[in-house]
Parts: structure tokens; C-alpha cells; sequence
């Protein structure tokens, strides 16, 4: 099974393709400047092999063989460190996931939400890991034929989120990303062009204090940083795979001239928008 390195933003996710699959992995020990991701799939992460340590929502939490993690839709999230690692990626469409419950999937949702150190010890729990494991060794085999079968293996993945549902008992807890999930939709439906605090806390129908304060906590980084990061993420995937204009990057992505744009992208990707596109330029 061929490795891949990630550098999707939207994975295209729909009923006909609800799911994605991908194998990455590094070599050696690397320290990754934290590049923060964020995108509408679920993303559910099993480390094969190695050691890793990510962000989510500003928590940091390590992982080793066996272990596994769960990314809600629209949280910030990266890598910082890895050492000889080897990762199976699913990312999941939660509408299609939803769609699979005869119940609202309570326990589920109330896992994406809840803080996302306690979300990996819940998931990587002693009385967790063999039904964790089994999943791994069925979804693994399916994927090692010749020609893998996506439905049935939509069908496993269907089938544990289902059970992972049932074994979970969560208490009831606030919901602040149902609160917050329309000023992100609002974003992701702009397509690059921006949005304002006050836009963003009208749509939710909050007061722009309470509505920053609200993101603050849920996310870990302001909603003006979550905001310039997605579409420095949109920015940084045209880069990857569009051969345009950096002035055209700029504008598509909302940013005044190339220079702004460049100004912005040094400083969170650590090189210029124009290295970064011939780095993928010489892969194609």
C-alpha cells in the first residue's frame, strides 16, 4: 500500500465518495512547525508504527503504536513532532456518518466536542484498544486487495463508529460547536473572501464579546487566527497543486495585493508563497 504525505485541504468528501483513505508516514525523527489544518471531515488517525505528538484545538497529546485519534470537523489541528512514523487516515463525511444512526448518535457527538485530551484517553483506554485493533485488522485487509470494495469498507466504517457509540457513556454536556458551527460554515461557504468577527458572530446570533470568547475557549486560538489560517490552508493547497499567478493566489484567497499575501504566508509557513509552489512544481 503506497505511502502518501497529506497535503489536502478539502477532501471532496459526498454520498457517492463519503470516505478517503490515506497512508503517510516519515522516517527519522522531525520536528514540524506547527502548521495548523482545518477542514469539514472527521479525520479518525491510527498510528501503525512510531511515535507522535499533535495540537488539537491548542491541547497537545502524544500517541504511540496502537494509538489512535479522533478530529471533530473545523478544529485546528497539526502535527509538532514525529519519529519513524507510519499513520492510516480515514477522513469521514459526518453527514454521510449521521446519516447511519437511528438515534442522533449522542455519545459520538458528545466525543468530537469534549476536550481533546480526554477524547484520546477515552478512545485509547485498556477495555478500548482490542475493538480499536480489530477494526484496524479488518479495515487493513479490505484495503490489501487488488481492487478494494469502497462499499464494504464504508460498511466497517459505518459499523464502528456505531458500536464506538454504544460503548460510550458520556455525560451530557453543553454543545459550543453546534453554537459556533454556522460562522464556520459561513467561512468555508465564502471560499477565501473573509470574514468578519461581527459577520461571524451575527450568524451565530451572539454579541461579538460573547461570541469571541465562546471561540477562544472551544478552539484555543482566536477567531481572527482561525479565520486567516483557513485560508492560508486554501492559499498553501492552490500553491500545491495550481500552477497560477501568486497575485491571482492572493486575490482568490482574500488577501489585498502578493505582497500582503506573502507577508502573511512567511510568517505561518516559515518560506515565501513562490518556494513553497516550486517545491510542488518539481514533484509533478
Amino acid at each position: 500500500m503506497a505511502k502518501t504525505s497529506i497535503q489536502k485541504f478539502d477532501f471532496r468528501l459526498s454520498p457517492r465518495k463519503p470516505f478517503d483513505v490515506m497512508y503517510t508516514g516519515t522516517t527519522g525523527v522531525s520536528a514540524v512547525p506547527t502548521q495548523l489544518d482545518m477542514h469539514k471531515a472527521i479525520h479518525f488517525g491510527l498510528l501503525l508504527a512510531g511515535r507522535l505528538k499533535s495540537v488539537t484545538r491548542g491541547r497537545t497529546y502524544s500517541l504511540s503504536p496502537g494509538d489512535c485519534y479522533l478530529i471533530a470537523p473545523w478544529e485546528p489541528h497539526g502535527v509538532m513532532w514525529r519519529e519513524d512514523s507510519s499513520i492510516l487516515l480515514l477522513s469521514i463525511s459526518g453527514e454521510e456518518l449521521a446519516r447511519n444512526f437511528l438515534d442522533a448518535g449522542d455519545n459520538l457527538r458528545n466525543l468530537l466536542q469534549t476536550d481533546p485530551d480526554r477524547r484520546t484517553a477515552l478512545l485509547n483506554a485498556s477495555e478500548m484498544r482490542l475493538f480499536v485493533q480489530e477494526f484496524r485488522r479488518d479495515f487493513e485487509a479490505l484495503e490489501a486487495e487488488p481492487s478494494p470494495n469502497r462499499t464494504r469498507q464504508w460498511h466497517r466504517i459505518t459499523g464502528f463508529f456505531i458500536d464506538l457509540d454504544a460503548r460510550l457513556t458520556l455525560p451530557g454536556e453543553p454543545p459550543p460547536y453546534q453554537r459556533l458551527d454556522k460562522a464556520l460554515e459561513l467561512i468555508h461557504q465564502r471560499n477565501g473572501e473573509p470574514v468578519s468577527l461581527e459577520e461571524a458572530a451575527t450568524s451565530c446570533s451572539l454579541g461579538k464579546s460573547r461570541f469571541r470568547h465562546l471561540f477562544k475557549d472551544y478552539f484555543g486560538i482566536s477567531f481572527g487566527s482561525y479565520e486567516l489560517q483557513y485560508r492560508l490552508s486554501g492559499a498553501a493547497e492552490s500553491l500545491s497543486y495550481r500552477n497560477l499567478p501568486l497575485k491571482e493566489i492572493a486575490e482568490q484567497w482574500g488577501f489585498f495585493d502578493a505582497a500582503h499575501f506573502s507577508r502573511y504566508f512567511r510568517k505561518y509557513y516559515g518560506v515565501s508563497p513562490g518556494h513553497y509552489q516550486k517545491s510542488f512544481s518539481k514533484q509533478r
